[in-house]
């Protein structure tokens, strides 16, 4: 609620027929993250949460296809099986690019909140919702600070009062 009131932040839906007919277990928390709305990078802002305390991230490091088992397509051995096996005659690549919108929510968009699971709880909620907004109260000074390309952020413990 509280969130959906920022502009540059937008969230999954979940159609009313699919909630009518399951059961939803969050296992973490996904949003998507507007970098020219918010104005502040997705990487800045997601070490700042993690200084404050917030498990979160982008993501995997990068789309399955781009692994070295496709992209050098050596998947058992040395000689590229199974896309040389006599029988299989693919001249399918993979490349960056080839997804491209998948690969803007993962290099660009995507948000993951870790601990946002059974266990979590109203004040652990809080906690992230104040860190949001106290970096987004800072974004000024956040981004004269990294402008300057400062050597001294803080990897551990709060950098912001």
């Amino acid at each position: 609620k509280h969130l959906s009131k920022i502009e540059g932040f937008s969230f999954s839906k979940i159609d009313d027929g699919y909630l009518k007919n399951s059961e939803i277990y969050p296992h973490m928390f996904v949003l998507l993250y507007d970098e020219k709305k918010l104005g502040i990078k997705r990487d800045i802002f997601l070490r700042l949460l993690n200084s404050e305390g917030i498990t979160s991230g982008s993501g995997y490091q990068r789309p399955m296809y781009l692994n070295p088992i496709f992209t050098k397509k050596i998947a058992y051995g040395s000689k590229g099986y199974p896309w040389t096996c006599y029988d299989i005659n693919t001249k399918q690549y993979y490349k960056k690019g080839l997804c491209p919108i998948s690969e803007d929510l993962l290099y660009k968009k995507f948000i993951f909140f870790y601990q946002i699971a059974h266990s979590s709880t109203i004040s652990d909620m809080k906690d992230i919702i104040n860190a949001i907004f106290k970096i987004l109260k800072n974004k000024k000074q956040i981004n004269n600070f990294f402008r300057k390309k400062n050597k001294k952020f803080i990897n551990q413990g709060r950098i912001l009062n």
